[in-house]
């Protein structure tokens, strides 16, 4: 069984020696540098220009025979860290089929061969005959060589090897190879804004002086906008330092590094001095050494536990638990499959759009959209209530930056709540006139409809297919401002069912799935739905600008793919896309049977019933499921029958 461990960052196209005992093999991987796992997703965002390729010195590439990876997990790591490992090609006899095996900080691709491929290359053999032995027989006290790297003609004259000190107790000492003179396209990222040392009164001084002659009265509503966030971004630039977390550094105590430093020692006698009391020694080196790193681990983790306050904050607990699950999204890299290719970067980012864009473009049916449309035209006569064309004021505007909440990713224009909440006065006046201008023309910012989409893995999905992730779409915080949370109904149905058993009813309750709901909803049923709720006018207008044209890229480990226009859907991200989707759904709600009740979770429609009997509930949860399905074809939604 081979394991391969990529550490993420950068990537090049190269081919790699994959190494074992008596065999080797040729892998075509994209290959990785290890990233700062204190880089979240959110740091990725501002300001990603196209990378540019640089000579890279060199890039690491270890084999190793591990003879028990799961056991020496935590040296590896530390190993890797200390030696800047782009690629660990690790061979295990002892790693049960279906057992996982993870490194923190590598994307792991295990391939558990049941029969060897023979095949005829032109190799070149890297090893050299005055390179140290790699494996130690604790049987015969003997030194040999059978870990060999091969590779083609073109990277031999730039490819060294080194035999490294003994690892974890192995008898295979791992082997590293360096390749010089590698092209790599580097991310041209920049760390966050690290808002602790900020100068923020320096900060609100030159957004006012920056925005104080922008004139919006005439003007066009996109320009305005552009010159406004030049001149926020640059006042930011001036004011708040970037850079937040050093470099991740695996667990590793010097109680247990004197173990395994005494561990090497007795393997460098063991074999300079084969004798059976040396390898006695080594013997007894290496349980001291595996007891230590026991012992230690068990009491970091003893402190780890006793320090958590489940009584004040559960947020050290909760990560504490998805990171022993690995469902963190710190420091996990993108790698794709594609038609029997791995792809990586812009590659899985263009893979990415591609899938949005057929999703977004849903099929309505002809006669349907000329029904809707003709619906549209009539309600738009009908004059607006006064409510709907009023002027957003300075008061409503602060109100709801007070709301916005810190720490979140900003959209394309790289604004975050953190400097919207220290505008000054005359920024804020500024951004009002923006606001009211875009309100009174019914015209939304093109930059304002532009997304970047992350896509974020499914809980317990594969993560190297694409329709294992599903996209939250990072949009402009100033195009936030006007719009509320909408409410989690998750504790009501709690209240509901908790009720219905005190009064020894019987209740039903059916999930329904509603595929890639989001992504799906038909703009025009949507705004037809808008006038028959009564709005209309300016915020009718403006929400329709919102809606059309929208584009967006998908963000794959700092590289962006190409553009994609989105037909149909509303995005996922902000708080504006869930209302309008709930409003899109509420109609069905009023029309459902007696006894059934409703309430929307994102793009989960739950469905419940208590009565008496069982048959009554069953009877009307039916009725009620009929509907959906009349429903949902009417107004072009799928039903995902697998999840429901």
């Amino acid at each position: 069984m081979v394991v391969a461990l990529l550490g993420p960052t950068r990537q090049v196209q190269c081919r790699v020696p994959c190494l074992e005992a008596t065999h080797q093999m040729l892998l075509e991987v994209s290959l990785f540098r290890p990233v700062e796992s204190g880089d979240e997703q959110e740091e990725l965002l501002a300001e990603n220009p196209k990378p540019k390729l640089k000579e890279q010195p060199v890039i690491n590439i270890m084999h190793w025979n591990a003879e028990g990876a799961s056991n020496k997990r935590d040296k590896l790591q530390h190993f890797l860290h200390e030696n800047n490992v782009n690629i660990c090609c690790i061979q295990e006899t002892h790693l049960q089929e279906g057992k996982s095996f993870k490194v923190r900080g590598y994307q792991v691709f295990r391939s558990d061969r049941k029969e060897r491929k023979k095949g005829e290359h032109q190799l070149i053999l890297v090893n050299d005959p005055t390179d140290t032995p790699t494996f130690y027989s604790r049987r015969w006290h003997t030194t040999t060589t059978p870990d060999l790297a091969f590779c083609t003609d073109d990277i031999h004259p730039n490819i060294s090897r080194k035999v490294c000190d003994q690892l974890g107790g192995s008898d295979h000492r791992p082997v590293i190879l360096s390749i010089r003179g590698t092209k790599t396209p580097i991310d041209a990222q920049l760390p966050r804004w690290n808002y602790k040392k900020a100068n923020w009164g320096k900060f609100e001084t030159r957004a006012n002086e920056l925005t104080k002659d922008i004139v919006t009265e005439g003007k066009n509503i996109n320009n305005v906008v552009k010159i406004f966030n030049t001149s926020i971004v640059r006042a930011a630039k001036e004011s708040i330092p970037r850079g937040v977390r050093k470099d991740y550094k695996p667990y590793w105590s010097n109680e247990i590094q004197e173990t395994h430093d005494a561990l090497t020692r007795a393997r460098e006698e063991a074999e300079s001095n084969p004798s059976q009391e040396n390898n006695i020694k080594l013997q007894q080196s290496k349980a001291k050494h595996l007891k230590t790193k026991l012992e230690c681990q068990r009491r970091g983790w003893r402190e780890k536990t006793s320090s958590l306050n489940m009584e004040k904050d559960t947020t050290k607990l909760w990560n504490l638990t998805k990171a022993l699950n690995d469902e963190g999204s710190k420091g996990q890299k993108i790698t794709l499959e594609d038609e029997g290719k791995t792809i990586t970067g812009k590659a899985a980012a263009n893979a990415f759009a591609k899938g949005n864009k057929e999703v977004s473009n849903t099929n309505i049916p002809t006669s349907r959209k000329k029904e809707i449309r003709t619906e549209i035209r009539e309600r738009q006569k009908t004059p607006a209530h006064e409510i709907m064309q009023t002027d957003i004021t300075m008061s409503e505007m602060k109100q709801s930056i007070r709301k916005l909440k810190k720490k979140k990713s900003p959209g394309p224009d790289n604004i975050t709540n953190e400097m919207l909440q220290h505008l000054g006065n005359s920024s804020l006046n500024t951004l009002l006139d923006i606001f009211n201008l875009s309100w009174r023309q019914g015209q939304v910012p093109q930059c304002w409809k532009e997304a970047i989409m992350m896509p974020i893995l499914k809980k317990g999905k594969n993560k190297s297919k694409a329709s294992s992730y599903r996209p939250i779409s990072l949009t402009s915080s100033c195009c936030k401002l006007q719009y509320k949370s909408t409410e989690d109904q998750t504790t009501h149905l709690s209240q509901v069912v908790e009720d219905a058993f005190q009064s020894k009813k019987v209740t039903l309750v059916v999930f329904v799935d509603l595929q890639r709901a989001f992504d799906k909803v038909w703009k025009d049923g949507l705004l037809a739905k808008m006038l028959r709720y009564g709005i209309s006018g300016r915020m009718y207008k403006w929400t329709k600008s919102y809606l059309y044209n929208r584009r967006a890229r998908v963000l794959v480990d700092g590289q962006c793919g190409q553009k994609v226009l989105l037909k149909q859907g509303v995005p996922q991200g902000g708080v504006l896309p869930p209302t309008l989707f709930i409003l899109f759904m509420n109609y069905l709600v009023p029309d459902l049977p007696k006894g059934v009740q409703s309430p929307l979770y994102a793009d989960d429609l739950v469905l419940w019933c208590s009565e008496e009997y069982t048959s009554t509930a069953k009877y009307r949860i039916q009725t009620a499921l009929d509907m959906i399905v009349t429903w949902a074809k009417q107004w072009c939604v799928t039903i995902n029958r697998e999840k429901t």
